[in-house]
């Protein structure tokens, strides 16, 4: 069963479910989601709870829907029953599994720092041939102060 455990891949389900649902039913059906979810073994690890928002263009004569998304732990075999299972659920207007990227990995689990966001940067070098070689780093981007901000914005303002 450990074996298993580390054959477990990382992945975010993104949903936009029905505006139809009043918020009651909403958080009931998300239960009945998750459900499906454990059923084929995943464990969920980090979760948005779902928020009412306008949408940019209409979907179904709708104009507006709760969108909400978690990460999950499952083995990659078995996505495909999930996506059968969750397929003709008729108040899930959208949804998208996708694998997170590194960063987003590292935010989810165990690995979130302490200090703030790890991205990834891209760098390019020249070969001996003259050919690109993309390097990838990471670095720490830190928040910007109110203090800092200020200072670049009057700086922009004199200019303009």
């Amino acid at each position: 069963m450990d074996e298993q455990k580390d054959d477990k891949k990382l992945y975010e389900f993104s949903y936009l479910i029905s505006d139809r649902l009043s918020e009651d039913e909403v958080v009931s059906f998300l239960s009945k989601m998750k459900e499906v979810f454990s059923s084929e073994g995943a464990e969920i690890i980090k979760e948005s709870a779902p928020k009412k928002m306008k949408l940019e263009y209409s979907i179904n004569k709708r104009d507006y829907a709760f969108f909400g998304y978690f990460h999950f732990q499952i083995l990659p075999e078995k996505i495909d029953k999930i996506k059968d299972s969750i397929r003709y659920e008729e108040n899930l207007i959208r949804y998208l599994i996708i694998k997170p990227g590194r960063a987003d990995e590292e935010k989810s689990g165990e690995r979130l720092t302490e200090g703030g966001i790890e991205i990834m940067k891209r760098r390019g070098t020249k070969n001996k041939d003259g050919r690109k070689n993309i390097k990838s780093e990471y670095e720490e981007k830190k928040p910007v102060d109110d203090i800092a901000l200020e200072e670049k914005l009057e700086e922009v303002e004199k200019i303009s």
